[in-house]
């Protein structure tokens, strides 16, 4: 039995079990399988045996303190009784938490030797008189009634006298009875169908504790409501059965539009019932049922009489014909359910009129599976063009479809001309040679065939082919031989050669047979040519003759034994007559011409292959083919390597037939080497994610890839390691810095080892280490740890023969090169700036390229990134992050448009709203984003004008993520190398009106920077940096110094890309209207009274709500007079430096009018003069969430001041949270919130005991 299944058995924690068994002593028995202790399991029943024992003997014989109490007994009576501690097996099942016991026996005697006289009625008596369900309440009513106790002896028993306890039970049953009569309870309420949200607009009464008897008692949180309020309020919802609302009664007629509603309303005479209550319109219902069958008998009229342009554009029909109908403009008791949006119906009968002199296409339509389009029969009968010109050959003719343009062919006309013309071709293609063959058979040419024929008075018998088999094999022939004659033809040539069986005859046949043939060799001349030889017999010769004579191919005479021919070695060498005639100069073999033929000894031959054979084995045993090749590496990998060796012309046979090149397999084999120990540093670079011994892995690796040094040198690997163990041990760098050192040393051991082969460093002069370790050809960040290493190796030993004031000091280096860079660095021209600008924000353009790349290749086929390209290149105008902080920080977001994919979003419009929250949802998911490279905060936005193409891209990029399945959690995707690479800049910014643009990141975050910097300068003649430093949370100001003058045309339009304006609050408002000349409508006493009147009750209820709104008055006054105190350029200052963020307050996310905190014990949020940013309902939404559970249980408070202060608490978080409403829109305070932002007003409104703690003033 396993240590879970004993827990199980004694119903006890893992923990109390562990504990159980080591006071029983119990030790396990073994391990199982899956690696858990077991324990013996007659050994833990005998424990629960004798648990359960002790339990029962307990439970008869023993009190633990709690029932103590229940029996009456105060702690001076427990101080009496004489208690002993539990052990461990004591506390099982219902004693688990129980410290001490008391006797039973004892207790009860105590508890006899207590009498009271009659006069007296204890606690328990009371309670059968009266209908209270605990002690606890009746202890509460008694002290609420001051009902006093009386002491009796050394008892510390409770006891009230018997005349006191009637005149409280008179009074706790007049109570429950006037109660009965006139007040219903929360749990009555809710019976009466009243929800929470509807109790809120009655008084309520807390319950006293004289109430709680009876059904009452059981209640947590009593409350009582007015019985004849409520029966009011019955008496509304009764009026409201007969009545419907405006809103109600619009969705019952079909209405969408509420102007056209209305004036359905006043067309038919429909009179208001009642305004109601909060100005809600009601109209009697039996009046809009009326009105309701007078719009449906219209609707069902109207979908049989009439037709909008979107149905006509939905059955397929052009506007074409839609504008030939006769427009008829809607009434407004059309414009219900489906036609709720129509402008204009047309005449359904006139639409079908029309449609029939239309009915010709729909006829073709049905037609056309009957006929052939002239592409499918090109298709058909493999003809590549002019289709009609051939079947007219046949005397078959197209016809045309009216409304068509194309020819069309008669199915069944064609598939009878198919049937005939393949019945033909399989007739010619069994029965008859081309040319071809008879050349191929003869191993001569045509010419050649016809002479012999003539010399032996054959006569040939050739037709001309029918046009109807000139396709496949016959497209380009004319003539066809029949086999049968042309079989017969060469049985008689085979005869009459074999006729010629002497030397002599054979001579005769073949002079006489080539008498007009040119440059051919006698036979006396080939005979000649054989006897230089000196291996070959006069007989072995003259076989030879006679072979060459009687020479046809295998089909003819299978018994060649000592020559070939030229055409039948092409065939074994598996050459083209054009490769044998290049090579044939460099084979060396003896060739015999006679007849215009060429002809080879065998064995010549069978050698000539065996050595080529070879030849190939040997450069194929070097080199891996083309299909070898790209079955190893990527054929990118394959197509950069230059080290392609050409395949010789005389080699080109066999597998390398139709190859040019192949490919060293030492080039590709160092390459699959070098992936190899890529894969391995990747895979330990993991490890490191999870394992603090940075050096231990390093030292596993170097084994691993067998990186030892030569036996000469091993002190120097010795030190190396212990250097390199050092560094990465000591650094502390977050993971990616630690992986980046990890990576370079084992580099730079790979270089060690390498270079170091009979020398240690030690013995090196400083000539050789900067030769050999210190030049420009290894890495910069290579010999700065190298030099370093030097520099540990002289410390460490005194014999070293180099000086390191002799060595190349690579950080000198490294200075002047960054003194270079920063004097030169570039940035972005302003008319670069503007048009890169314009350019994105081109949304139509970008969209549809990402939408064509999607369709031309399948998204879960390539790595098309378009979308990703323009996100990343949006982004950097408007931030100063750097490459990888985009690439790895911007997080998908879910979409909350109606969008599916791709093929969806093509024909969808993002509105602003949606453009909005999709930027807003993004933006709450980067308020706690660090910096990769500094740990500093990163600050992020989008201006106004690139909300939409931004969220565009951010939705195709999630489309494409979700396409894809993508396991990354990052929006953008730039591929495995998560830089914008060349081909992806070029593909972007193909139509880039200025030519040769190059977008670089650093180009971008230096100019994005740089007019940061130079508008600051211009606009508030301020010193930028120290605040500028921000964007990038730079530690050094040579950073940011940087400026150039942007003029009065440019410098608002770039502003608002640069800078964030996502601020809000009365303050900010307050300000922007006084700088633009608004009046402002009181609309702060609006905003305040509406919020005062939702959140905490009916306005008419609140007694002081004008003490609260003269309050809140008078806490704005500071503000007011200080803005009015300064001049017109001094308020548009200020408030362009709100909005370039540098009046930063004491607290995050806040700026501050004053420049300088004067209320530094007043926090931000109780501050007229400061104005929050988005970033700040972030930690509103966390307060709210932390204050609503300590609000719920305000009444159990009986401190007031902290009521108020909690109350007060509530509505500063409120009104932050409703001024925000007003600047974003109510759908990203949901997101904030994560629930409907009505929801979270109505678990406000249903709070107790608010209203009357709230208390608006001082500070």
């Amino acid at each position: 039995m396993t240590l879970k299944e004993v827990s199980t058995l004694l119903n006890l924690s893992i923990y109390q079990t562990r504990l159980f068994l080591k006071e029983a002593s119990l030790q396990k028995i073994g391990i199982n399988n899956s690696r858990e202790i077991v324990y013996d399991t007659n050994v833990i029943n005998n424990l629960r045996d004798i648990l359960e024992k002790r339990y029962k003997d307990n439970c008869l014989n023993k009190y633990t303190p709690k029932e103590l109490i229940t029996l009456g007994c105060t702690g001076h009576d427990r101080a009496i009784l004489k208690s002993e501690p539990t052990s461990l097996f004591d506390r099982y099942r219902t004693f688990t938490g129980v410290s001490y016991f008391y006797d039973k026996l004892e207790v009860n005697a105590y508890l006899a030797s207590k009498s009271c006289g009659s006069e007296l009625l204890s606690l328990l008596q009371i309670m059968e008189l009266v209908g209270f369900k605990t002690l606890q309440q009746l202890q509460h009513a008694l002290n609420d009634c001051n009902i006093k106790e009386v002491k009796r002896g050394y008892s510390s028993f409770k006891y009230y006298k018997e005349s006191d306890i009637k005149f409280f039970i008179d009074l706790v049953k007049k109570r429950y009875s006037f109660n009965k009569a006139n007040r219903l309870s929360t749990q009555q309420m809710q019976e009466l169908g009243f929800k929470t949200n509807d109790r809120i607009v009655f008084q309520k009464v807390k319950a006293e504790p004289i109430d709680r008897i009876n059904e009452y008692a059981e209640a947590g949180g009593l409350a009582f409501y007015d019985k004849t309020e409520v029966e009011r309020k019955l008496k509304f919802k009764k009026f409201l059965n007969h009545t419907i609302c405006e809103k109600d009664a619009k969705e019952h007629l079909g209405y969408k539009n509420t102007e056209k509603f209305k004036k359905m309303i006043q067309e038919y005479g429909i009179t208001l019932t009642s305004n109601g209550k909060y100005e809600i319109n009601y109209y009697d219902k039996s009046n809009i049922d009326s009105l309701k069958n007078i719009i449906d008998k219209n609707y069902e009229h109207n979908l049989e009489t009439k037709i909008t342009s979107g149905q006509i554009k939905a059955l397929g029909y052009s506007r074409k014909l839609i504008r030939k109908l006769t427009p008829i403009h809607t009434r407004p008791i059309d414009n219900v359910y489906k036609f709720a949006n129509a402008v204009i119906f047309y005449d359904k009968e006139q639409f079908l009129d029309l449609k029939k002199q239309y009915r010709d296409l729909a006829e073709t339509n049905n037609v056309l599976t009957e006929y052939y389009t002239s592409k499918q029969l090109m298709e058909l009968l493999n003809i590549p063009n002019n289709i009609n010109r051939y079947m007219d050959k046949f005397r078959i003719s197209p016809i045309k479809i009216p409304l068509s343009r194309q020819n069309y062919w008669h199915k069944e006309e064609v598939d009878d001309f198919v049937k005939r013309r393949n019945d033909l071709y399989n007739y010619y293609d069994s029965n008859y040679y081309l040319i071809s063959d008879v050349e191929y058979l003869l191993g001569c040419s045509i010419s050649k065939f016809y002479s012999i024929c003539s010399d032996f008075n054959i006569p040939i018998t050739a037709e001309e082919l029918p046009i109807e088999v000139k396709f496949n094999k016959f497209t380009k022939s004319h003539l066809g031989f029949p086999k049968d004659k042309i079989d017969n033809i060469f049985a008689k040539i085979n005869d009459k050669q074999r006729q010629s069986t002497t030397n002599h005859q054979t001579i005769n046949v073949l002079e006489s047979s080539n008498d007009t043939q040119h440059n051919s060799n006698t036979t006396s001349e080939i005979k000649s040519s054989l006897q230089v030889l000196g291996h070959l017999d006069d007989e072995k010769i003259v076989q030879i003759l006679e072979e060459i004579a009687n020479y046809s191919t295998p089909s003819i005479n299978d018994k060649i034994k000592t020559i070939i021919s030229e055409k039948d070695l092409i065939i074994q060498l598996d050459y083209s007559k054009k490769q044998f005639d290049e090579n044939n100069e460099h084979f060396r073999i003896l060739k015999l011409e006679y007849g215009n033929l060429n002809y080879y000894l065998l064995e010549d031959c069978s050698n000539l292959l065996k050595k080529l054979c070879e030849e190939q084995n040997n450069l194929l045993g070097l080199n891996y083919t083309h299909v070898e090749a790209i079955a190893k590496v990527p054929s990118t990998v394959l197509y950069k390597n230059r080290e392609k060796v050409q395949i010789p012309p005389h080699l080109r046979f066999g597998r390398l037939k139709k190859l040019k090149y192949v490919y060293p397999k030492k080039v590709i084999d160092i390459y699959l080497k070098s992936l190899e120990f890529s894969d391995l540093i990747e895979r330990y670079k993991n490890e490191l994610e999870y394992n603090t011994l940075p050096d231990k892995i390093f030292l596993k690796v170097v084994k691993e890839l067998d990186l030892n040094f030569l036996d000469l040198v091993k002190e120097t690997e010795t030190a190396w390691h212990n250097f390199a163990s050092k560094k990465l041990l000591s650094s502390n760098g977050n993971i990616k810095t630690i992986k980046k050192l990890f990576v370079r040393f084992i580099k730079i051991t790979e270089l060690l080892q390498s270079k170091l082969i009979s020398k240690e460093i030690m013995d090196m002069t400083s000539n050789e280490i900067n030769f050999v370790f210190l030049n420009n050809k290894v890495p910069s960040t290579y010999k700065e740890v190298l030099y370093s290493f030097f520099n540990h190796l002289l410390l460490r030993f005194s014999n070293c023969k180099y000086l390191v004031s002799e060595l190349n000091n690579p950080y000198v280096e490294k200075n002047e090169r960054l003194a270079n860079s920063k004097h030169n660095k570039k940035i972005y021209s302003i008319n670069e700036f503007l048009t890169l600008l314009d350019y994105v924000k081109d949304i139509q353009r970008h969209k549809d390229n990402a939408l064509s790349e999607y369709k031309k290749k399948p998204m879960c086929e390539t790595k098309g990134n378009y979308e990703s390209i323009w996100l990343y290149v949006m982004l950097h105008l408007n931030n100063g992050w750097r490459s990888t902080d985009f690439i790895e920080k911007i997080p998908r977001i879910p979409l909350s448009i109606p969008v599916q994919d791709y093929k969806s979003f093509e024909n969808y419009n993002l509105t602003l709203e949606e453009s909005t929250k999709i930027i807003w949802e993004l933006t709450s998911n980067l308020m706690n984003v660090y910096h990769n490279k500094n740990g500093k905060r990163a600050f992020f936005f989008i201006s106004e004008d690139m909300i939409v193409p931004v969220a565009n891209a951010i939705v195709l990029c999630e489309l494409k993520a979700q396409l894809i399945n993508s396991k990354r959690n990052n929006l953008i995707d730039l591929g495995n190398s998560n830089e914008l690479n060349t081909s992806m800049h070029d593909k972007f910014f193909k139509t880039f009106p200025i030519n040769n643009f190059k977008f670089k990141s650093l180009m971008a975050n230096s100019t994005f920077i740089t007019f940061v910097n130079s508008i600051l300068k211009q606009k508030t003649n301020r010193n930028p940096l120290e605040i500028t430093k921000f964007i990038r949370n730079h530690d050094s100001l040579d950073t940011t110094n940087r400026y150039v003058h942007v003029n009065e045309e440019h410098l608002n339009k770039i502003s608002k890309q640069l800078f964030d304006k996502g601020y809000f609050g009365y303050t900010y408002d307050y300000l922007k209207q006084i700088v633009i000349g608004e009046s402002q409508n009181n609309s702060m006493e609006n905003n305040e009274k509406n919020l005062l009147a939702t959140v905490f009750g009916d306005i008419y209820k609140i007694e002081n709500l004008s003490i609260m709104l003269n309050a809140i008055e008078e806490q704005k006054k500071p503000l007011y007079e200080f803005v009015k105190s300064l001049s017109q350029e001094q308020q548009r200052e200020v408030l362009d430096l709100i909005n370039m963020n540098q009046l930063p307050a004491k607290e995050s996310f806040w700026q501050c009018i004053l420049g300088d905190c004067l209320y530094l014990d007043r926090k931000c949020n109780s501050c007229p003069f400061a104005i929050p940013h988005f970033y700040v309902l972030t930690k509103t939404v966390h307060n709210l969430n932390n204050l609503i559970p300590k609000l719920e249980q305000i009444q159990n408070i009986s401190y007031k001041g902290e009521r108020v202060r909690l109350a007060n608490l509530l509505y500063k978080n409120l009104s932050l949270i409703s001024t925000a409403k007003k600047q974003f829109g109510e759908n990203v305070l949901s997101s904030f919130l994560g629930k409907d932002y009505s929801d979270f007003l109505n678990n406000i409104r249903s709070l107790d005991s608010i209203s009357e703690n709230l208390i608006i003033g001082g500070n």
